[in-house]
């Protein structure tokens, strides 16, 4: 019975050999226990010690590995454990990631967890859009081009890491997909006044990129900040998406951003988190961000994409390396977009937009309207308008 449930979970041995829960008496339960339906406690109700206790009952049979955070040193299971136990900051946050990871299995067990299916297409609309399929071809590059921004921090070895995946894996699809040419600034370029200058470019539609952050900054190159609350113009951001992988920008700095006109905001809440024995698992989860909104996607639809995505990985890697699966659930949870809540923008931003007639639009509406005089006919002299001119 045990096995049964072990394959529908699909977790490894090592994963259904670690306590589960905990019993009323204060027992840890493994999974053996949990497929004979033996009671256990709800991981809300246990005590803080008795979280502390499971969590780092399974920690100590898991093998050694290592996590970081975005703007931090690596971090060994021995150190992870010995924070968890003083409940540090980061040792709570530990902590919380292995409990959020086991509620998931117990949701599953108990049959109530189930991810959202995604639609078997998206309608994209035409391209360009059917409204301005009036301006002659030969004038397409120069009406419709758009680009991306993208800020690539290199100055640690974890966001050097995640900038060589998305260089590979994520840049691409704009410049040869999308069609939307990308502004690289990276290493010694990814600075505020750099950084300002791309975001200001007529006809960018998006700015996305991997850095160090805080509630209320997100910076570049040796900390720079390139974006702070209240603290830069808003014609950086006004109209455009923007994805921030960096640790805790969506509880301050993201509202902001769309409060000061982004359309949308995608980013996190706490820190992100990875294990370096599968990193790439991470960065292809966040980047699937990026890739559903290059593919045309408006931000309700990327953002659903990207829990999906998290979910099918998470699930994988139960079978893999328990940690991973564990933390990868943390920055799941910790993701912030439109589709959370109204304040990081729209879900229906899309990158298919056409700025270069959305500025004439926005102009023409902003105008006051005044009352013009009907001409049905009319006709000047030379003489008339030579005396106009000369005057």
């Amino acid at each position: 019975m045990g096995n049964d449930l072990k394959t529908k979970l699909n977790i490894s041995d090592l994963e259904a050999q670690k306590p589960m829960a905990i019993d009323s008496q204060g027992k840890l339960l493994t999974l053996d226990d949990l497929a004979e339906q033996k009671p256990y406690m709800s991981l809300a109700t246990l005590e803080p010690g008795q979280q502390v206790s499971l969590v780092l009952a399974r920690y100590d049979m898991e093998p050694d590995f290592e996590v970081s955070i975005l703007q931090g040193d690596r971090i060994g299971k021995s150190q992870v454990m010995k924070l968890i136990e003083d409940q540090t900051d980061f040792g709570i946050e530990a902590m919380r990631a292995e409990l959020r990871y086991l509620s998931d299995i117990h949701s599953e067990i108990e049959g109530v967890l189930g991810g959202e299916e995604l639609p078997e297409s998206h309608d994209l609309g035409s391209w360009p859009p059917q409204a301005y399929k009036w301006v002659p071809k030969k004038y397409w590059p120069w009406f419709f081009k758009r680009y991306a921004v993208f800020t690539e921090d290199t100055d640690t070895s974890i966001t050097n890491a995640a900038a060589q995946y998305r260089k590979r894996y994520v840049i691409p699809c704009f410049k040869n997909r999308a069609q939307i040419a990308p502004i690289i600034l990276t290493g010694v370029n990814d600075t505020r006044p750099n950084f300002a200058n791309a975001c200001k470019r007529r006809g960018v539609v998006y700015i996305s990129g991997v850095g160090h952050g805080s509630p209320i900054a997100y910076t570049g190159y040796q900390y720079d900040r390139l974006w702070e609350v209240c603290k830069y113009d808003a014609a950086e951001v006004k109209g455009k998406i923007i994805h921030l992988l960096s640790c805790k920008t969506a509880q301050e700095l993201g509202p902001d951003l769309v409060r000061k006109g982004a359309c949308a905001y995608f980013g996190y809440a706490e820190n992100f988190t990875i294990t370096w024995n599968h990193p790439d698992a991470f960065w292809k989860c966040d980047s699937s961000i990026d890739l559903a909104l290059c593919n045309g996607l408006n931000a309700g639809a990327a953002a659903k994409v990207a829990i999906y995505v998290y979910n099918h990985y998470i699930r994988q890697y139960r079978g893999i390396h328990g940690p991973t699966a564990a933390w990868l659930t943390h920055d799941r949870d910790a993701l912030r977009t439109p589709l959370h809540d109204a304040k990081y923008g729209s879900k229906n931003c899309t990158l298919r937009r056409v700025p270069i007639f959305e500025e004439i639009e926005a102009q023409i509406a902003e105008e006051a309207i005044e009352d013009f005089a009907v001409v049905e006919a009319e006709t000047v002299t030379t003489e008339d308008l030579l005396k106009y001119i000369m005057e």
